[in-house]
């Protein structure tokens, strides 16, 4: 392993000079294999666990509110149109927007610690409009869960 690592730092030092850097934008475009990577250098002794942590938090956050803009800009109008059209999707759509506006800072921390309920549901937080502010704090906290389990299981 140690051959490994040696060999990285000869052949890529940007990397390991910017690690930190990588985290980051590893967490706010991909995720989840980045947290578990990270745990696992933690436990090798190749990276710090506040730095990491850090900026694998902060990535997660921004890639939330990555697609959070995209609900909110993207695609309210087209979608708004579809709905409008059928008395029946408007009813449906209105108890779902109910719904979401109930339980929605649950939604999103427990919607965070899920593979492939995250983006569709976070589309949907500005899709519908959610406050911002509020989204943020749930989205912080639902990124500190998930970081928290997925750098345990590298580790």
């Amino acid at each position: 392993m140690e051959g490994f690592f040696a060999s990285l730092q000869q052949n890529f030092p940007f990397i390991v000079e910017h690690k930190y850097i990588f985290f980051f934008l590893g967490g706010a475009i991909e995720g989840l294999n980045t947290m578990i990577l990270a745990g696992f250098l933690y436990s090798v002794g190749k990276i710090a666990f506040w730095p990491v942590v850090i900026a694998l938090v902060l990535g997660y956050c921004v890639h939330g509110q990555s697609r959070y803009w995209f609900g909110r800009l993207g695609g309210a109008t087209s979608i708004e149109k579809w709905i409008r059209k059928n008395p029946k999707r408007h009813e449906r759509f209105e108890l779902l927007r109910n719904y979401f506006e109930r339980y929605s800072g649950w939604v999103i921390v427990l919607t965070k610690a899920t593979i492939s309920l995250t983006d569709p549901t976070i589309v949907l937080a500005g899709f519908l409009r959610y406050n911002f502010k509020r989204f943020v704090l749930f989205d912080f906290i639902g990124s500190v869960g998930w970081v928290a389990v997925t750098f345990s299981i590298g580790y």
